[in-house]
Parts: C-alpha cells; sequence; structure tokens
C-alpha cells in the first residue's frame, strides 16, 4: 500500500497532533509538518496527497498555498472556527475542519475535498 502523504500547516502543535491522531487508522501515512504557508512553500515540489491549512492569521502567503495546492489537483481542508468568519467570503464554502478536530470531521473533511476535487 503507498504511503500517504499529508501535508499540516499549522503553528499549534496540539492541533496537529489532533489531526495525525485522526488519521494514523487510514493507513501507512506520512505527516509533513510546517508551522506557516510561507514555512510550506518548500514542499510544493514534492508530492502531496492531501492538506490541512491553518486559517488563523491567514494571509496572502495562505491562499496562494491554497491555489498552489488546487492547480496541483491536491485536496485540501481549511483548519478554521466553526463558522469560517476568519476566511475571505471566497473561501468560507471550502471544506474545513475546526481547531479542535475531531477523528470524525477530519476523515470527513478528508473526503469530502477529495470528491470535491472529482467533481471540479
Amino acid at each position: 500500500m503507498k504511503r500517504r502523504r499529508v501535508l499540516i500547516v499549522e503553528s499549534d502543535v496540539m492541533v496537529r497532533l489532533a489531526i495525525e491522531a485522526s488519521l494514523t487508522d487510514l493507513g501507512p501515512v506520512a505527516f509533513i509538518s510546517r508551522r506557516s504557508a510561507l514555512a510550506a512553500r518548500d514542499i510544493l515540489h514534492e508530492r502531496v496527497d492531501f492538506a490541512f491549512i491553518s486559517a488563523s492569521g491567514a494571509d496572502a502567503g495562505t491562499f496562494a498555498l491554497a491555489r498552489a495546492l488546487m492547480a496541483r489537483d491536491v485536496a485540501f481542508a481549511f483548519i478554521a472556527s466553526e463558522s469560517g468568519d476568519e476566511l475571505p467570503r471566497v473561501w468560507r464554502a471550502h471544506t474545513r475542519v475546526t481547531k479542535s478536530p475531531r477523528r470524525a470531521s477530519v476523515q470527513t473533511a478528508l473526503q469530502q475535498a477529495a470528491e470535491d476535487l472529482l467533481v471540479a
């Protein structure tokens, strides 16, 4: 079975660990963690199967990363509040998980984002 590569862009270590723990039962996963979208730019030349991107303190770099992932057909979810108010209106309908992610919501986000890619 191919090892999935999941990028997690989040400055809060506890949130990153919660996401990782939520995905470990899905088979072999290699986690790539970065504290910011700027720090994640170095990973764009590598294979990434899915990404979680923090919306806290979101800036132009956050959305540039999101657009770069979309251009490469990489499914992703934002890590955001329940309302998604910290996201610009154009991104609010995008798949997201909350800052205190639960296993089911992380796995659902993974499925939903992958399905959205197939439809797009």
